[in-house]
């Protein structure tokens, strides 16, 4: 793991993971996945001949508090050594973008002319967000977010042609995807630096999903138990597999194992190949990353 390294901007680099055989060369051949919020930048690229990843790089954020802020620091960080730099020559690029603003419906109910109005039920859009909709095939339904116009446009004047997704999107399509011959209910939960994803499933089933904000370990179990009641779910003997970014030493993992001791932590989608130089980051961290092509592939 190389240290963090600062960048001119208030974008900082950490974790680098460059296998020996990625081939600036061959990079409109690559595809490059992304993953975009306030709080960070992941990305990683995927060899499509040899369907194996061999490369990945995610940089934190300081001081960004706002979209015109990210936009502003993207534009300059595209013009330092990077990862993110080098890869605008690749032209299949795929984004999930990171905001809690988004809300499924099913497609029997969508009205597009409506959409607006769904997602102010339970949400505030603000004079630069516009709707986007993602469509989840695997339960008939439509996903609707919000993505700011300028980030919108600096991503299109960065990159040819880019594919943007929410990131809960292909969470659940991925999740529900893996999991839908299995029998019974699942309780998955996606973890983040500040917010978690809960998702229950039954088979191909999205039984629920919901996103919270957390500050302590406190606030992540009463989220996670607070599902698990409303579902009629008894921690004691439930399945629960936990992915994204969490340690098992942390305080996370150790308050959620005084009440839930059934845990499992998720594995990068298979199907694919990641080099050895991905041998040191645990297999159920950047879940969602790595489970983005899945979404596109649909």
């Amino acid at each position: 793991m190389n240290a963090m390294t600062e960048t001119k901007t208030n974008i900082f680099k950490g974790l680098s993971l460059i296998d020996e055989t990625f081939d600036a060369k061959q990079l409109p051949n690559y595809r490059l996945l992304l993953q975009l919020g306030l709080d960070g930048l992941c990305c990683c690229v995927l060899d499509s001949a040899r369907n194996k990843f061999v490369a990945f790089e995610n940089y934190t954020f300081q001081e960004i508090y706002d979209y015109e802020s990210l936009c502003d620091n993207l534009q300059s960080f595209i013009k330092d050594d990077n990862l993110f730099s080098r890869c605008v020559r690749i032209k299949n690029v795929e984004l999930i973008w990171v905001n809690g603003k988004s809300t499924f419906i099913p497609n029997a109910l969508f009205d597009e002319g409506n959409k607006e109005n769904y997602l102010k039920f339970n949400h505030t859009l603000e004079k630069d967000e516009a709707v986007a909709i993602d469509t989840l095939k695997i339960i008939d339904a439509r996903n609707l977010y919000t993505l700011p116009s300028c980030v919108d446009k600096t991503l299109k004047s960065i990159f040819k042609t880019i594919s943007i997704h929410h990131y809960s999107s292909s969470l659940v399509e991925s999740l529900l995807g893996r999991n839908k011959n299995e029998k019974g209910k699942k309780i998955f939960v996606h973890v983040q630096v500040d917010h978690l994803e809960v998702i229950v499933s039954e088979g191909k089933n999205l039984i629920f999903y919901n996103t919270f904000k957390y500050q302590s370990s406190e606030d992540f179990i009463y989220y996670v138990l607070f599902v698990a009641e409303q579902l009629k779910l008894n921690p004691e003997d439930m399945e629960l597999i936990l992915m994204g970014e969490v340690e098992k030493d942390s305080a996370i993992y150790l308050m959620l194992y005084k009440y839930v001791r059934n845990i499992k932590f998720g594995e990068r989608p298979d199907g694919f190949e990641y080099s050895y130089k991905f041998d040191s980051l645990p297999k159920h961290f950047y879940y969602n990353l790595f489970s983005q092509s899945i979404l596109a592939n649909n």
